[in-house]
């Protein structure tokens, strides 16, 4: 079972020069179990995960939102 997520990302001319930009990403059955500590729930894990992408663009100044498969197909057209 995979599952997406879908970000909108903004952030610095340095990093993103379009000044936006939208991903879509895939957490699969093995990343959850790769990531999972002692006998956490799998939604714990995908949240964790989905902050930690969110995370990663924070550091580089910039502002990840987590948006719906709806928006993004909407946004990418």
């Amino acid at each position: 079972m995979d599952i997406k997520f879908y970000l909108r990302i903004t952030g610095p001319k340095e990093y993103l020069p379009e000044g936006i930009k939208y991903e879509e990403h895939t957490i699969t059955r093995e990343d959850i179990e790769d990531t999972r500590e002692e006998d956490e729930m799998d939604q714990d894990v995908i949240d964790y995960l989905i902050e930690d992408e969110i995370a990663a663009w924070a550091q580089h100044w910039c502002t990840a939102t987590l948006i719906t498969k709806e928006e993004y197909v909407k946004l990418n057209k």
